[in-house]
């Protein structure tokens, strides 16, 4: 994360909007301006902080500002703590991460109400392999999705790694959960197999410094 930052690029980058307010307003004090930090920290590199030490002095003044609580209770945020396992889980749940992709299970599960459709052995397989192969195949296919867009040439170069990382297979908004659908298993789906998006590698010591000298 680099530490210095233009009033604009501030603006545009650390600005809370009306769904990270809504967020943050059942918080107070250090805990209200330490979610809006990690948060926005994750919007912008795809990763959380690994201690304060990380957030930039101007950003940290900046969010204070907005979620009108003093700078200096950043230091008194629980970096280390269950407070911000808490948060961060949150905030995963909230841009549909990896907990919210797991979150789908209830509603995809193949029985009433979230319960295993009878008692016998064979009904509470059956219930437990549906929503497994469901999800199996919506990962496939968000997963097609999600190279065939950045792969696209007015989209190739707009992306950065930090973008590339954040990009996930694990949303189902799109999902139609009700009525009835046919299976037809003589059809197939038609994706551009040939296209391979530019899959960024694991950050490195390098691209930090890099980041701290822009």
């Amino acid at each position: 994360m680099r530490q210095d930052w233009e009033p604009e690029d501030l603006t545009g980058v650390w600005t809370l909007l009306e769904d990270d307010m809504k967020k943050v307003r059942n918080k107070s004090g250090a805990t209200r301006l330490g979610f809006a930090l990690l948060l926005k920290f994750f919007e912008v590199e795809a990763r959380f902080p690994k201690s304060a030490k990380e957030m930039p002095a101007a950003a940290v003044e900046y969010v204070a500002q907005q979620v009108k609580v003093g700078a200096a209770a950043c230091a008194d945020y629980d970096w280390q703590g269950d407070r911000i396992k808490r948060h961060r889980k949150e905030i995963h749940e909230g841009l549909q991460v990896v907990e919210n992709g797991n979150s789908a299970n209830k509603d995809l599960f193949y029985g009433k109400d979230g319960d295993p459709a009878g008692a016998d052995k064979e009904s509470q397989e059956v219930s437990m392999l549906a929503p497994h192969l469901l999800q199996s195949a919506l990962v496939h296919v968000d997963t097609l999705l999600t190279q065939e867009v950045p792969a696209d040439a007015k989209w190739a170069d707009k992306p950065t790694d930090a973008d590339r990382r954040a990009l996930s297979p694990l949303f189902w908004t799109q999902v139609n959960r009700y009525g009835r659908f046919e299976l037809d298993m003589n059809s197939r789906l038609d994706p551009d197999l040939s296209i391979r998006a530019t899959v960024p590698g694991p950050r490195t010591t390098q691209d930090e410094a890099a980041g701290v000298s822009a």
